[in-house]
């Protein structure tokens, strides 16, 4: 259960950065770079997708990811 928390909550970080750079922006200190922010967000929703598709095929296997 650990992991699937871990991957919702880079899906959260990821979807803010990607629809209000200018709050992940003021967030994390950083200057507002809109298209930075957004390239940001979208890296970190890919990350989590590929992550969350993982999980399953590594439970499968009997590797037991965040089981």
């Amino acid at each position: 259960m650990n992991v699937l928390i871990r991957i919702v909550l880079l899906l959260v970080a990821g979807v803010s950065a990607w629809l209000d750079p200018a709050g992940f922006a003021a967030w994390a200190g950083r200057p507002n770079r809109v298209r930075f922010r957004r390239d940001a967000g979208v890296f970190q929703i890919g990350i989590g997708l590929v992550a969350g598709l993982c999980v399953p095929s590594a439970r499968r296997a009997g590797q037991g990811a965040g089981a």
